[in-house]
């Protein structure tokens, strides 16, 4: 008998056949996409996550601090502009007019304590200057990373509902994908969090960037396997 030892509220990942095309990902967010936290840049699921697709070209296009309405006038002597305020990076990621074959909306979680109508209204603004430029790129949207709270899970419904009513664009729910209140330096055994959260309680760890980055990219599968 073979045993496999886990810790505990691990995970095993099926194995999926790659996708054998070249092609361009564009994934939009905030420090989670620039991938704080992690130790090294490769290691950030926004990297990850095309690869796990077999896609050559992914791109992390992430401003940390910002959101889909949330611009930060300060940062280190510098403005970050949220989403609709960057939105050409999105649609034309090399400046030179060659759209991506995809765009990854993880955005929300900086949206915190606005009004989520505003919010809303914002993302999609978003996805109508991306559409205004081209038809034919998917979005796919994922709800906020902190899923599990209240304004959250409120904010998730209105992001979905903009999805759902924008062409060739997909929602997908990540409710539920972190749980537990730990982090990798307070083991507290009431969910994954104890090792997929950083110390710092919002930024995932390492093993955090990987597990995200297989659970978006078996999601992202199904959907392309679906077009």
């Amino acid at each position: 008998m073979t045993a496999i030892n886990l810790p505990v509220d691990g995970a095993l990942y099926r194995h999926e056949p790659k996708v054998t095309v070249t092609a361009s990902l564009v994934v939009a967010g905030d420090s989670f996409t620039e991938g704080s936290a992690a130790s090294r840049i490769w290691r950030k699921f926004a990297i990850k996550v095309g690869r796990l697709l077999n896609i050559q070209n992914p791109l992390a296009s992430g401003l940390g601090g910002t959101g889909y309405l949330k611009t930060i006038t300060h940062y280190d002597g510098n403005e970050r502009l949220n989403l609709l305020e960057r939105v050409e990076d999105l649609y034309n990621p090399f400046g030179n007019d060659t759209r991506p074959d995809g765009i990854v909306f993880c955005m929300g979680i900086n949206d915190s304590g606005l009004v989520v109508s505003d919010v809303a209204a914002a993302a999609r603004a978003t996805f109508d200057a991306v559409r205004a430029v081209t038809t034919e790129v998917p979005l796919f949207i994922v709800g906020p990373w902190q899923a599990n709270e209240t304004y959250f899970t409120e904010l998730a419904t209105a992001l979905e509902i903009e999805a759902t009513s924008t062409s060739n664009a997909y929602f997908i729910d990540n409710t539920g994908w972190i749980s537990g209140t730990g982090n990798v330096n307070n083991i507290v055994g009431d969910g994954i969090a104890d090792w997929t959260q950083s110390a710092d309680q919002t930024h995932p760890s390492d093993e955090g960037q990987d597990y995200l980055a297989h659970r978006l990219a078996a999601e992202l599968r199904g959907v392309i396997r679906s077009l």
